[in-house]
């Protein structure tokens, strides 16, 4: 099955700090927090998203770089540190969860992105349950180390009753994405997120 490898995704984030960044000598570190100041006045004004993405932090350099993949494609995606920066993610809250709560009410999807630090997430899990009993329309995003199927999807079974995204294309380019069923059917990632039904799957 082809897949998004850590190279796919951080070197998008890369090249949006190379065509973005403001000032000579500015650092991806501050580019990433004035790029994150930017789209918290944005998803203020939002009153819905395609995606929710649920990830690790500390995969924060490569959720930057799929969120780029996923905004080229023309999906609007909300990431909690980014979105509602003051949220605790330390903490696990009332009131964390219900901010949590009230963005996956506005999201069409929520995408799970799986990768070597998903394991650890105190978040994801819970996202991924409630999301699925609210909306039911879930996507696991594979992060590998490499161009094959990632270990953590065969450490937790349950990742395997929802389909996939990853690159359309054998050859593996990411700059476009779709979803695939259990028989390799698949769809435009576009149209799967942005869309308040679950579409028929197309080969």
């Amino acid at each position: 099955m082809p897949v998004l490898t850590e190279s796919d995704v951080r070197g998008a984030a890369q090249a949006a700090f190379k065509s973005r960044r403001r000032s000579y000598g500015e650092s991806f570190g501050d580019f990433a927090q004035r790029d994150a100041r930017q789209h918290e006045k944005t998803a203020r004004l939002r009153s819905s998203f395609d995606v929710f993405l649920s990830h690790s932090f500390r995969d924060r350099e490569l959720i930057l770089g799929l969120r780029t993949l996923l905004e080229q494609g023309g999906l609007t995606v909300y990431i909690d540190w980014i979105d509602d920066p003051d949220l605790d993610r330390n903490a696990v809250s009332p009131d964390t969860a219900a901010v949590i709560r009230g963005r996956m009410k506005q999201s069409t999807s929520l995408l799970y992105a799986t990768s070597r630090n998903a394991a650890d997430s105190k978040w994801m899990p819970w996202e991924l349950g409630y999301f699925d009993g609210l909306k039911g329309k879930v996507g696991v995003v594979p992060i590998s180390t490499g161009a094959t199927r990632p270990a953590s999807l065969n450490q937790r079974e349950y990742l395997g009753l929802y389909p996939y995204v990853g690159p359309c294309s054998a050859s593996g380019d990411p700059s476009e994405l779709c979803v695939f069923d259990a028989e390799g059917n698949k769809a435009p990632l576009t149209r799967w997120s942005s869309t308040t039904h679950h579409i028929l799957m197309i080969g």
